[in-house]
């Protein structure tokens, strides 16, 4: 083997690179003075928090819509108001699944106070089982913020794509939006001024917005209120369903993150890439079981200023379990569509940027659901607790991710009753993922694929760099 022909492995090259490194490292601490080390971050819980989850449009014929909520520790209790034409309350106790069924176009608002305030979480899960609506999908019920950034959704020919927006206040809110797509930034005035009445959910076709898109992403801005909203993706041909997605939003742009959890046997997968207000330079690289490599033809890419770049990622490049990440040189919104092969047909899949687990992570997991598996995420190595809970009794396993790969776990098997599912880091912010539903039903099976996101119940204080100037 010649010395170019062994200089292109990337392994050659990584020996090289860390024993330079490894040199250059020890080098200079034997030059520089100790530093003290940086302060880690710091977790602290909150005193109250309502979770809201916008549900479907009231006329949803043949699917089947819950809200569910949970408290992780503790003899606390917290409530669940699901804001209907007809109001209904619940108590939710801790280490139990409290689920009530959705019939009516609404909002469910999830609070706890004082030290349950930390324990709380909430989700949602839409299902149907008819060859026209057969799908899965589930969501978290977000905090209501002021600014919301979704990503995903067409408006296509068979494609019946919503946009909710939940106003829990008691009084109207004044709604904003801003539009992108592959074509530049929508100008349409209705997208401005929208008024959304006390304690109701506006629904927007996406289609009413800009016909015949392929991809969007949106800007929900409350002026003088603060929302919840989500995206309901449903996909037919013929009399045939290709299945359902709820899209969940992120709180703003970020440079640079991981983008999703692709499962293996998905297909058709597009990554959305906006940069908005600038044009700015962009990588896209795939992870995968045995390393990171860059994505052929995205290894430099100029994203336009207010267009959004639609990226497919061939189908030949997702073998097994691959996360895809994004490094800008300025703040990017980012997004991945994609079918998931199943037994019974494909069903709808999207994800955003998954955000480090703090504390926990936790989803509940429907009675209906055969299989929960977790996809995880860390760049080092470590460990993290699974933890399971079906009814009284608990599981635990011991996980060891690899650094720089996906981990999967089946952690959930068999239907039957409710599972709460939490993951519990060794370190905080280190681990990020999703977790994998299948859902077996009449014959038909149907997935969601959910990013695992911190209880919410936490702020994480950035660590405080020491003062070295004395």
């Amino acid at each position: 083997m010649t010395f170019s022909s062994w200089w292109r492995r990337p392994v050659s090259r990584s020996i090289i690179l860390i024993g330079a490194m490894a040199v250059l490292t020890v080098g200079g601490q034997l030059a520089m003075p100790r530093t003290p080390p940086a302060a880690s971050t710091v977790v602290v819980p909150i005193s109250s928090l309502s979770l809201v989850c916008p549900t479907l449009p009231a006329d949803s014929p043949g699917l089947s819509i819950a809200v569910k909520g949970a408290l992780l520790a503790g003899a606390h209790s917290a409530s669940l108001q699901l804001q209907a034409r007809q109001p209904v309350n619940l108590n939710i106790t801790a280490h139990g699944v409290t689920s009530t069924a959705v019939r009516h176009s609404a909002a469910a608002v999830f609070s706890a106070s004082g030290s349950a305030a930390s324990q709380l979480m909430a989700d949602a899960s839409i299902a149907g089982s008819s060859s026209t609506t057969r799908g899965y999908a589930t969501y978290s019920c977000q905090p209501p913020t002021s600014s919301q950034w979704l990503v995903g959704g067409a408006s296509t020919v068979g494609r019946t794509d919503v946009l909710s927006i939940a106003n829990v206040d008691d009084t109207t809110a004044d709604v904003d939006l801003e539009v992108w797509s592959e074509s530049g930034k929508s100008s349409a005035r209705s997208l401005h001024g929208i008024e959304i009445p006390p304690r109701s959910v506006k629904q927007i076709s996406l289609a009413q917005l800009e016909p015949d898109r392929a991809m969007f992403a949106v800007h929900v801005t409350a002026n003088g209120g603060q929302v919840t909203s989500a995206i309901l993706s449903r996909g037919q041909r013929a009399l045939s369903s290709l299945g359902i997605d709820v899209i969940s939003p992120v709180s703003s742009p970020l440079a640079s993150d991981l983008v999703g959890v692709i499962p293996n046997g998905t297909t058709n997968a597009v990554l959305g890439l906006l940069s908005p207000g600038s044009p700015t330079a962009a990588r896209v690289s795939l992870v995968t079981s045995d390393g990171v490599y860059p994505l052929a033809g995205a290894e430099n890419l100029t994203l336009d200023a207010d267009k959004l770049l639609r990226i497919p990622l061939p189908d030949a490049a997702l073998v097994g379990d691959v996360m895809v990440l994004v490094q800008a040189d300025a703040e990017i919104l980012s997004g991945i569509t994609s079918d998931i092969a199943i037994k019974g047909g494909p069903d709808l899949a999207s994800e955003a940027m998954l955000s480090p687990i703090y504390r926990a992570a936790s989803v509940t997991v429907d009675p209906t659901v055969s299989e929960a598996t977790a996809l995880l995420y860390s760049d080092v190595a470590t460990t993290v607790t699974a933890r399971v809970r079906t009814g009284s009794s608990t599981t635990t396993q011991r996980l060891r991710l690899k650094a720089g790969v996906v981990t999967r776990a089946k952690l959930v098997g068999g239907a039957g009753q409710p599972h709460l599912l939490s993951i519990l880091p060794d370190v905080d912010g280190v681990v990020s993922g999703s977790v994998l539903f299948t859902r077996a039903s009449v014959g038909m099976a149907a997935s969601s694929v959910e990013p695992l996101v911190s209880v919410r119940g936490y702020v994480a204080v950035p660590p405080v760099e020491p003062d070295v100037s004395r």
